[in-house]
């Protein structure tokens, strides 16, 4: 008895060795991996240019961060010997723009000290001199709305001594009709770039408002198509193309279009205005300022049934080309869909002649019926 429990003891004790020999082994395993492993990253940094562990860090610094709650977008830039190129939106909903050159870098154009920006189409930041009689700079204000106080650089100061930032603000109501763009950024002493970020001012979105449409042409501007009802207590509505739009049937007082699902330009339409509304006349349509176009139907002159029709503008292709550099987003196609309603008139002039109709018939059921009891009263 005494032999098999010595047995067992001793198998017990081989167990827990070889078991502790195997951990002590995959400790030694992994720590080995460790050091493998920072071993090969060390002797990669070391074979790597300097060049490329500078563009590797840059990456890592150099950023623009939309907000994750609030309006303002925040880009840092630093010192690197090779410019980055980085990319911001100004929106509705991100209005406002901060720049943050680092490490001694100078902000460009100019310091950011007033409205000026670089074009969009400039290979680098730019300064804000004249060069062959032209400025390779512009006014940001001139992409914007000219309804408020004009937008400018402002230093952002709050928590901050020595290194201040630059931030852009610009009030919903300047947003553009169209998307425009503008460059700015960084650089050194010797006015090279060292950090660069495309701006893209997007275009407000298409608004209808009290029986008027006023387009927007940017990439995002026109997601669905706006809905105008008219009808003899609300009798005209007006389409506002604006400066930079045009219309896209210039028929549109002869024909009209169906409308369509589709948010595409459709030139070529067919409708006769008579078939949907017979008393229609071109003097129904006036034309405006800002390329705007007013449809009257004369309260007495709806039509009996209910009719539709769609009318667009889209951005005038001459100035699109002027103003928005070749990268641009595309424009969109704003869409007008018209419903018409009827007065029912056709349905209540029937009326009074169902009515006589039935009154005939009740008077002559009532005369035939009588003439039966006096017929067998007799």
């Amino acid at each position: 008895m005494a032999s098999i429990c010595n047995l067992r003891c001793s198998s017990r004790r081989l167990l827990i060795g070889a078991e502790a020999q195997r951990t002590l082994f995959s400790s030694s395993r992994l720590c080995l991996t460790i050091v493998l492993l920072f071993s090969s990253v060390a002797m990669l940094s070391k074979d790597l240019p300097l060049a490329v562990l500078e563009a590797l860090a840059t990456e890592e610094k150099s950023n623009c961060t939309p907000p994750v709650e609030g309006v303002r977008t925040k880009c840092t830039c630093e010192s690197s010997a090779k410019a980055p190129d980085l990319q911001a939106t100004i929106s509705e909903e991100t209005n406002e723009l901060e720049i943050h050159c680092k490490g001694g870098l100078n902000y460009a154009p100019d310091g950011l000290v007033s409205s000026n920006v670089c074009s969009a189409d400039a290979d680098a930041v730019c300064a804000c001199q004249v060069t062959g009689h032209k400025s390779v700079c512009i006014d940001v204000n001139s992409l914007l709305l000219a309804t408020s106080t004009p937008a400018k650089w402002e230093p952002v100061t709050e928590g901050r001594t020595n290194d201040k930032p630059k931030a852009l603000i610009i009030p919903k109501d300047k947003l553009p009709h169209v998307d425009g763009e503008f460059l700015v950024g960084c650089s050194d002493s010797g006015s090279t770039t060292k950090c660069k970020v495309a701006v893209t001012v997007a275009a407000r979105a298409t608004e209808t408002k009290d029986q008027q449409v006023t387009c927007s042409y940017g990439k995002d501007s026109n997601k669905k198509h706006q809905t105008i009802t008219l009808s003899p207590s609300q009798n005209s509505f007006t389409l506002v193309c604006g400066e930079k739009g045009e219309i896209v049937q210039t028929n549109y007082k002869k024909t009209y279009c169906d409308v369509s699902e589709e948010n595409a330009a459709v030139k070529d339409c067919h409708g006769k205005y008579r078939d949907i509304l017979p008393g229609y006349e071109e003097g129904w349509w006036t034309d405006g300022e800002e390329k705007s176009f007013t449809f009257t139907i004369p309260e007495d002159k709806f039509p009996t049934a209910r009719a539709k029709m769609m009318v667009q503008c889209q951005i005038a292709e001459e100035k699109h080309v002027k103003a928005l550099a070749p990268a641009a987003p595309e424009p969109s196609v704003c869409s007008v869909d018209v419903s018409i309603e009827g007065d029912g008139s056709a349905s209540a002039a029937s009326m009074p002649v169902v009515s006589g109709l039935l009154n005939r018939l009740v008077l002559a059921s009532s005369g035939v019926m009588a003439s039966s009891i006096h017929s067998f009263l007799q």
